[in-house]
């Protein structure tokens, strides 16, 4: 992950895992926090929603890009990781309702 984005590439991570079928949040995971603070890029949130079968439509939603600047240069605890990682989770859970 940390070459992918040190070249400039973009990475795709699903935080929570998994596919998520009923829209629960789940067990909050922090990788992406994490990785997007130490390399301080942002994170842009993504929403897959539509049915989950072979050949059906879905519908890709993207949201703004969540920066965590304030933290940068700090080190990261437990809490403050999980308010990042919350940050992230916000913002796909945010897409799912519209």
């Amino acid at each position: 992950a940390f070459s992918i984005l040190k070249e400039g590439n973009v990475l795709l991570m699903f935080p929570q895992g998994k596919r998520i079928k009923d829209g629960t949040r789940g067990k909050l995971k922090t990788g992406v926090a994490v990785i997007a603070h130490k390399m301080q890029v942002p994170v842009v949130p993504v929403c897959i929603s539509g049915e989950y079968k072979f050949r059906h439509k879905i519908t890709v939603s993207c949201g703004k890009p969540i920066y965590f600047e304030e933290y940068y240069g700090q080190k990261l605890d437990e809490d403050s990781t999980n308010i990042l990682a919350e940050k992230v989770y916000d913002g796909i859970f945010e897409l799912q309702q519209q």
